[in-house]
C-alpha cells in the first residue's frame, strides 16, 4: 500500500442524486447534529446508533447549476404526517 496503511479515510453520511436537466450525479453531505443536543429535541427517538441526519431542503446541481426541492425516498415529509 505504500506507505498508506496509517492513513483512514473517515466516511461521511451523504445522498446521491441525479440532475433531471443535465443528467449527471451529485452527492450532497447530510446535515449531522450532535447527539446531546437532538435528545433534548425528539424525546430520545435516536436510533440504535444514535445517528440522526437531515437532508438539504433544496439541492444545486454542481455541473449545470439546476435547482430541485429534495426529497428523501422512503421516508414522509414533515408536512404528510401533519395531516
Amino acid at each position: 500500500m505504500s506507505g498508506m496503511e496509517d492513513v483512514v479515510a473517515v466516511l461521511h453520511h451523504a445522498f446521491r442524486w441525479d440532475c433531471e436537466i443535465c443528467g449527471r450525479e451529485n452527492f450532497e453531505r447530510a446535515i449531522s447534529m450532535e447527539k446531546e443536543y437532538i435528545e433534548a429535541k425528539v424525546d430520545g427517538k435516536l436510533d440504535e446508533d444514535g445517528d440522526y441526519v437531515l437532508y438539504p431542503a433544496i439541492v444545486i446541481c454542481k455541473h449545470c447549476s439546476a435547482q430541485y426541492l429534495a426529497s428523501f425516498q422512503g421516508l414522509p415529509d414533515l408536512e404528510e404526517e401533519d395531516n
